[in-house]
Parts: C-alpha cells; sequence; structure tokens
C-alpha cells in the first residue's frame, strides 16, 4: 500500500519537473554551442581560402584594381625625358645637317627671282628660288616621299607661299650612296629676307633641320 501523502507527491512531482527541466536546459546549450563552433570553423575556412586566393592572384584593391599591377610606364627620350623636338638647332644657310644618321641635306644656289603666278591662288613677286639636295651616305636607299620644305622670314617666322614655276620635287628615294636634289621658289618679301628660315622636314617623328640666315636681295 502506499502510504505517500500530498505533499509527497507533489514535492516528487517538483523535483521530477526540475530534472527535466535541467537536462532541456543543457541540451539547448550543447546545442547553441555546437551551432557557434560550426560558424566559427566556417568563417575560418572561408577567410583562409580567401586569403591563398590573394596570395596568389597579388591581391585587389577597392574596386577590384590589382594592387600588384605595375604602373604603366610612358616611353620618354632618356636625354630630357620629353618627347623629340620638332626641330633641330638652326644651322646656317651654307652649312650641312643631318635629319638621320648618314643622310646630309644642304641649301644650295640661294638667290633672289621675280616669281611667277601659276596655280591657284599663287601670287606673283619677289620670291627666292634654292636648290636642296639630299647625300645619301648609307648603304640602302632612303625614302624621300614624306619630305616636305617650307620656308618663314622675319621675327614672326611668317610662312612664305611656294610658287609651282621654277620648282621640281624631290625624287621618291634616293640610291644608297647617292644624291637627290630639288629646286623650291617661295614668295619673300625683300624687306624679310634679313631673317630667313628654310626647313627640311625628313619624316614625321624626325626633327626637322632648319637653314636659317640673310638671304639675297635683287
Amino acid at each position: 500500500m502506499d502510504r505517500s501523502t500530498p505533499d509527497d507527491t507533489a514535492t516528487t512531482d517538483a523535483a521530477t519537473a526540475a530534472t527535466a527541466s535541467t537536462t532541456a536546459t543543457g541540451r539547448r546549450r550543447r546545442l547553441v554551442i555546437l551551432v557557434v563552433a560550426a560558424v566559427v570553423v566556417a568563417v575560418l575556412v572561408v577567410a583562409a581560402v580567401l586569403a591563398s586566393r590573394g596570395g596568389a592572384d597579388g591581391g585587389t584593391g577597392p574596386g577590384g584594381a590589382d594592387l600588384d599591377a605595375p604602373a604603366p610606364v610612358t616611353s620618354q627620350d632618356p636625354a630630357d625625358g620629353q618627347a623629340p623636338p620638332a626641330e633641330a638647332p638652326a644651322v646656317g644657310l651654307d652649312a650641312t645637317a643631318q635629319p638621320v644618321p648618314g643622310v646630309d641635306v644642304s641649301i644650295d644656289e640661294l638667290r633672289a627671282v621675280e616669281g611667277v603666278a601659276d596655280g591657284a591662288g599663287e601670287i606673283a613677286g619677289p620670291a627666292l628660288s634654292f636648290v636642296v639636295t639630299v647625300a645619301n651616305g648609307t648603304d640602302a636607299p632612303v625614302s624621300l616621299a614624306a619630305a616636305v620644305v617650307t620656308v618663314a622670314s622675319g621675327a614672326d617666322l611668317l610662312p612664305a607661299d611656294p610658287l609651282r614655276t621654277g620648282s621640281t620635287p624631290l625624287p621618291a628615294e634616293v640610291p644608297a650612296g647617292g644624291t637627290a636634289t630639288a629646286t623650291y621658289v617661295f614668295t619673300v618679301p625683300v624687306e624679310r629676307r634679313d631673317d630667313v628660315r628654310i626647313a627640311y622636314d625628313h619624316r614625321a617623328g624626325t626633327p626637322a633641320v632648319v637653314f636659317s640666315g640673310q638671304a639675297p636681295r635683287p
């Protein structure tokens, strides 16, 4: 026969409930700890993978920029760090200049003439006639297809106008060891002949050679 009193039964039930609650709480704590541990492990694994990729690729900065990529290098002239000049220093009208190694250019037979207008836009008047001589001292033909001759006069370097009459162009090339000539006529007022500049531009990317001095008067 069970002689337990109501108080004893209540006490037993309370103890049982407390024990069950404690057990459930412990299980929940263990579950939380396991979940947290799993998350930490996952974060560490992801961090390790990203670090290994960053080391192999050199790393990237904001916007995906490569942190280890070298800065772009601009080609510069080793002498002064700037692009080659458009013109070489001027020489005298009776001197010889080299636009490129092995090629000599000179101005010959510079004289005053009366220019004749023959083409559209040309104006007759006082002019200068001269011969450009290109001597090829190399062992290969030299192209003259891109060669350009211009004339300017006065302190303000006013461009002179070319005239076709009396002019003959340079050939397309000068053979190895050979010489080529061309005759040019440009209108230049007599009062502007104290300072005349004749420029020979051999080709793009090469400084033009300049011949400067006092030109003949009639």
